[in-house]
């Protein structure tokens, strides 16, 4: 059989990845590692010699040792194995033991399977119910849910000698084994009961393909294998490499079912399982292999599809094997790449940049280099810095040189460069020094306008091969105000308005005297761009937006704008690229996402007619199209990885990231939750955001930060993160946590229910005591009313049965003995006095007889008290008037008195007045008004002394709580006005 060894046949390629490399100072215990293996979370597990590690994406955790839930009781670590239940499986020199995602913890089985002259047990194959383990003596069948020997396979194969049988490969996907150079169904060969390898030798690196094909590589090529017989061809390694280190390749895993990774000493290669041949090799954004020296050790596929590959000096390395739009242009000396300036003509295929430090690069549009000027001059230090570049034509371009006497045009036809004579027309200076931070603004005709940080304008011309230099003129700053945008390092921005319109904005946002980089003019508003972040002004220069850390800006020292055809603004900076759409979400790029490096230049930024972006760095050209970066931005997946609150109420043995509900007190409200995002790129690069439901619902932009510090109120709420390649308002939380702050216990409803009832019983017992009491009261008080209507009643008939009944008799006698002895004075005394008791005793019983009488019939009575008495005087007249609109009811104490008083009224008017005429009226209606009135003489007020009449007047309206006022004047009559 003719066997054919060829070279590769399909052309070769590269793929350019982006890749970050982690070590010990990225936290990693030990950096050889020995294997990789990732859980349900998407943490991957490091085993190396001595450690046992965790990554979350950000941070590395060192697994103590021990026999706890949380420590792992080896010092010699072998093996880490994930199976497809996503348990983690890891095999040391005393066992092994199984990590559970779910609840973070470990279980150890180490008496279940010895070690065989200091052989450990490591796992040889993955089969569905078992995990098949080996301890270079015997086979052992571990169950995996119970973790448990299966005693009826035990001991099934025992090998003699030294010899070994090696697994069927790292991944161990499929239950075969090689064993003289044959592929054997694991199961037929366990059949052989005892077999003997010290005589055969055994293949150490292979890749089983499936039943019947595997190949088999050695130092300088590889083998298909084909039903145990070497089939038709074998593949030399690109290039004719010699592998060293372990004489065949270091690890070779499945990618996917067209193509595998196979990794040759210090090189990754695809290799092609159809065509047989490598097809592309892996490198990193600068076309460089990822590791200068040493050599992998082996790699592993994470489910994200990202590359982790593990070396002897590097330390681990994640490469993110999407394919990158973002081209770099660079030259291999790296200090020839300090980009400061640029100039692009796609239309004929030429990018020049302007370095500090080496001249002039100009390459075509692939970024092949065409020619370096490194323009070194003895007599100027700073030659090779240049400050600007500008066309001429399609073919010259003016070069102005940092702090030097002598400029230049590039010819980019012929690649040559010519120096220039400055001709200085009409200015105080006679040489001219271009300043670091410089800007020619092109003005047609060979004609350029140059602005020195803002400050000094001047207008530049080439002629042949000399630079006329003048004073700029009105239209010249006419035309310079036109353009809608500038690069400046200044904060005299007057010159590129016609009124003071810049300066106000500065004023405006409050930062007057502040550096400003760089002016665009983005639809109808100006944005400036400086030191602390982009401030956006509308026409009247009222500041609308400041873009900064809080709003996702990685960086807040803004180098450059620029436009794209979707109307997006661009902005480099110290930490990458951001991209501000018209929504004003930010979406960031960073070195990771294949930029030459994370910190850009000033003013070295540009756009080509077709789009095409450029971007000018310290260590290249960054070049892209807007629309191709769509697949760089990605989801990571956040996993808590950490929280804690000031009383440290939290249960010590459940994972973080299982915490879906927190419930804590109100003294336990302060909150720390850290958390990690693993995606694409690195845990550090990925803008996080948060918001709290229930509390502000607005998304909160933290930057770079993986933790979350909150002080919550007594409530319910729900914190969302999301992390994102820049800062968005309509992102989609990729997690979740409720929170509960409970109230003190006085505030919580079970307690305010508890009070309300009994508040609620309180006063209700309150109420029937009050009741209860006054109640009785009124039963008392009916009680004594009672008895004292009984007694009054018996009073009544006493008064008018006895005391009436005497005095009706005194009456009678007294007449009889008037009769006897005629008018006698002391007779006729006694009889007044008779009447008068009789009077008193009359009024006395009514008051007993009548509770209460109306103001109507009080009224009614007094007139008819003054139509009996006046019938006895002719001479004085009666006129009474009465409006009572409210009928009120006065008690019978109240109405004697009143009586009594109107009754002394008028018998002092007809005793003393010599009056005519008595008016009487009364009115009623929320107020009790009673006026007397005569026409008679009248009396002084002051003059005339007080006697029994009106004294006891006054006496009775003090008893009965009314005001009184009497009124008179000699010769005007008398008036008496009761009021109650």
């Amino acid at each position: 059989m003719v066997i054919l060894i060829t070279k590769n046949l399909v052309a070769q390629t590269t793929l350019r990845c982006k890749h970050t490399a982690f070590t010990r100072q990225s936290g990693m215990s030990n950096q050889l590692i020995r294997e990789i293996a990732e859980d349900s979370n998407g943490f991957l597990w490091l085993v190396s010699d001595n450690n046992l590690q965790w990554f979350d994406g950000s941070l590395f955790h060192t697994v103590p040792f021990g026999y706890g839930i949380h420590q792992v009781p080896g010092t010699a670590f072998i093996k880490v194995h994930a199976t497809k239940e996503k348990e983690v499986w890891i095999f040391y020199e005393k066992g092994f033991s199984v990590y559970q995602p779910a609840t973070h913890s470990f279980k150890h089985y180490t008496t279940l399977i010895p070690p065989y002259n200091n052989f450990y047990a490591s796992p040889v194959a993955e089969l569905d119910n078992e995990i098949v383990i080996n301890n270079g003596a015997y086979f052992f069948y571990v169950d995996k849910k119970t973790k448990q020997v299966n005693t009826k396979k035990e001991f099934l194969v025992k090998l003699k000698g030294s010899g070994f049988i090696y697994p069927l490969h790292k991944n161990m996907e499929t239950p075969f084994i090689i064993f003289k150079s044959k592929l054997m169904d694991f199961e037929g060969f366990l059949k052989n009961n005892t077999v003997d390898t010290a005589k055969e030798g055994v293949p150490t690196n292979t890749f089983i393909l499936n039943k019947t094909q595997w190949l088999l590589f050695d130092d300088t090529k590889l083998g298909f294998i084909e039903n145990n017989i070497l089939q038709k061809k074998i593949v030399l390694y690109p290039g004719n490499k010699k592998l060293i280190t372990y004489r065949c390749p270091a690890a070779v895993i499945k990618k996917n079912d067209q193509a595998l990774l196979v990794l040759l000493d210090d090189e990754l290669w695809e290799f092609d399982i159809k065509s047989m041949q490598f097809t592309r090799q892996l490198l990193n954004l600068n076309n460089k292999q990822f590791i200068t020296n040493g050599y992998f050790k082996n790699a592993f596929y994470d489910s994200r599809g990202n590359l982790w590959a593990a070396s002897n000096l590097y330390g681990l390395i994640k490469i993110v094997t999407n394919s990158q739009p973002i081209q770099l242009i660079a030259t291999a000396n790296e200090k020839d790449n300090f980009i400061k300036c640029l100039y692009v003509n796609k239309a004929f295929n030429k990018i020049i940049t302007g370095t500090y430090g080496s001249g002039l690069l100009v390459y075509d549009t692939l970024g092949h280099l065409l020619k370096h000027f490194p323009l070194i001059d003895a007599a100027y230090p700073s030659a090779n810095i240049i400050s600007s570049i500008a066309k001429i034509d399609n073919d010259n371009y003016l070069i102005l040189v940092y702090n030097c006497g002598t400029q230049y045009v590039l010819n980019t036809r012929h690649l040559s460069i010519t120096k220039l004579t400055a001709n200085i027309i009409g200015l105080r200076f006679q040489n001219f020094f271009p300043a670091y931070y410089a800007e020619l603004i092109e003005a047609g005709n060979a004609t350029f306008y140059y602005l020195k940080t803002g400050t000094e304008f001047l207008k530049l011309t080439v002629t042949k091969n000399t630079l006329l230099i003048n004073a700029i003129a009105a239209n010249d700053s006419l035309y310079i105000r036109q353009l809608s945008s500038y690069k400046s390092r200044s904060t005299q921005l007057r010159f590129y308005s016609k009124d003071d319109y810049f300066t106000n904005c500065l004023i405006n946002a409050g930062i007057k005297g502040i550096a400003v980089n760089c002016l665009v003019k983005w639809n109808d508003d100006w944005l400036i761009g400086t030191a602390i972040g982009i401030f956006k002004f509308n026409k009247i220069a009222a500041l609308i937006k400041h873009y900064n850390h809080q709003t996702g800006l990685p960086d807040e020292t803004i180098n450059a704008f620029v436009i794209d055809k979707e109307n997006n603004l661009w902005c480099s900076h110290n930490k990458g690229l951001s991209r501000i759409n018209n929504k004003g979400e930010i979406f960031n790029l960073h070195k990771e996402d294949g930029l030459q490096d994370d910190e850009f230049n000033y003013g070295a930024a540009t756009i080509t007619p077709d789009g095409q972006l450029f971007f000018g760095g310290i260590k290249g050209l960054s070049t892209f199209f807007p629309h191709q970066l769509y697949n760089i931005a990605d989801t990571p997946r956040i996993v808590i990885t950490g929280i804690s609150t000031s009383g440290q109420s939290l249960p010590t043995d459940t994972a973080f990231w299982q915490m879906r509900n927190l419930q804590l007190s109100y003294n336990d409200n302060w909150i720390k939750i850290i958390f990690a995002a693993s995606g694409n790129s690195n845990a550090g690069y990925y803008n996080y955001q948060y918001r709290i439901k229930g509390f502000n619902n607005e998304w909160n932009n933290i930057g770079n930060e993986k933790e979350i510090n909150l002080a919550l109120p007594p409530g319910k709420y729900t914190v969302d993160i999301a992390a994102n390649n820049g800062s968005r308002q309509d992102i989609t939380p990729q997690q979740s946590i409720s929170i509960q702050i409970l109230p003190p216990f006085y505030k919580r409803w079970w307690f305010i229910g508890l009070c309300g009832l009994g508040v609620f019983f309180g006063i209700g017992y309150i109420l029937y005591y009050i009741n209860k009491q006054k109640y009785r009261k009124i039963i008392e008080a009916l009680k004594v009313k009672e008895e004292l209507e009984l007694e009054r009643q018996r009073i009544s008939r006493d008064l008018h049965d006895n005391m009436g009944a005497y005095t009706s008799a005194l009456i009678a006698n007294v007449e009889k003995l008037k009769t006897k002895t005629g008018e006698d004075e002391d007779v006729v005394k006694m009889q007044n006095n008779a009447e008068q008791i009789l009077s008193s005793l009359r009024e006395t019983i009514w008051v007993l007889n009548n509770k209460e009488v109306s103001i109507a019939d009080f009224s009614d009575g007094f007139k008819n008290y003054c139509f009996k008495l006046l019938k006895n005087f002719e001479h004085i007249s009666f006129d009474a008037e009465e409006q009572i609109e409210e009928n009120k009811m006065l008690s019978a104490a109240v109405a004697i008195h009143l009586n009594k008083i109107l009754q002394e009224a008028v018998q002092n008017i007809i005793k003393h007045s010599n009056a005519t005429q008595i008016r009487y009226s009364i009115f009623c209606n929320k107020q009790l008004s009673i006026t007397i009135a005569d026409n008679g003489k009248g009396f002084d007020g002051a003059a005339i002394k007080k006697g029994n009449g009106l004294d006891n007047i006054q006496w009775r309206a003090k008893e009965v709580e009314v005001t009184i006022e009497i009124i008179s004047l000699p010769g005007k009559g008398t008036s008496i006005i009761i009021k109650k």
